[in-house]
């Protein structure tokens, strides 16, 4: 859970009550509080970040739909996509070897194994547990982050569009970061970034899209969210 538009702290709090307060959840534990760096262009201010662990015998769709309710009647508004928020519920998974990929939902959460405001909370309430399919824990993930020389691979299998020209784009936003074209039967990098189709490739990747200005924005985010330094903030 997170935010950063008006009292976070208590839309936190109040989202914990709401969860608690359904007959079919039960909130058993909570992570610290995390001050983390917006991902975003739009993303305004820094925000505040939480995990929670919940019991509950609602379906994954079931469990959605409740969550955004509680986003909504928390006053979360839906207008730029990864814009500021007051609060915002993501899902990150289930059973942690469950997975599904449905057009309103894909669990385990698609991104969380490389942004630490999602793994410095999850560290506090799961840090042994093997999640698939990274088929690490979520201490080995967030682990990859914070050793400070992990490199960016970029590969583009997309006619007319190179990876050095993905690469200078992104380079000039993180001078001191290696990031570098990438193809298969090379080593692999920590965050490997896949633009078109690519065989025998393993997760995890960051799945970039075809056209080249908003495939530059999401490896820019996914880089931010990967070198952020969440600090607790209780």
């Amino acid at each position: 859970m997170g935010g950063n538009v008006g009292d976070v702290a208590a839309t936190l709090s109040a989202a914990e009550s709401q969860l608690h307060a359904h007959p079919q959840i039960r909130v058993v534990s909570t992570s610290r509080r995390y001050q983390t760096a917006p991902v975003g262009a739009e993303a305004g201010a820094s925000f505040v970040n939480s995990a929670v662990e919940i019991e509950s015998d609602l379906d994954p769709h079931a469990l959605l739909e409740c969550t955004q309710s509680i986003e909504n009647g928390l006053g979360r508004v839906r207008t730029i996509h990864w814009g500021p928020r007051t609060l915002d519920i993501d899902l990150l998974f289930t059973d942690p070897s469950f997975v599904m990929a449905m057009p309103r939902l894909t669990l385990p959460h698609p991104h969380l194994w490389y942004r630490r405001f999602v793994l410095e909370p999850l560290c506090d309430l799961a840090a042994g547990m093997v999640i698939a399919p990274y088929q690490h824990t979520a201490s080995e993930l967030a682990s990859r982050w914070r050793m400070p020389d992990w490199r960016v691979g970029v590969h583009s299998s997309v006619a007319g569009v190179s990876q050095d020209s993905l690469v200078h784009a992104v380079s000039k936003r993180f001078p001191s970061r290696r990031i570098m074209p990438w193809t298969p039967g090379q080593p692999r990098p920590e965050l490997l970034a896949l633009m078109g189709e690519v065989a025998d490739v393993s997760p995890p990747f960051l799945t970039l899209h075809d056209d080249v200005p908003t495939a530059t924005q999401a490896l820019v985010d996914a880089i931010t969210a990967a070198q952020d330094q969440p600090v607790p903030i209780d």
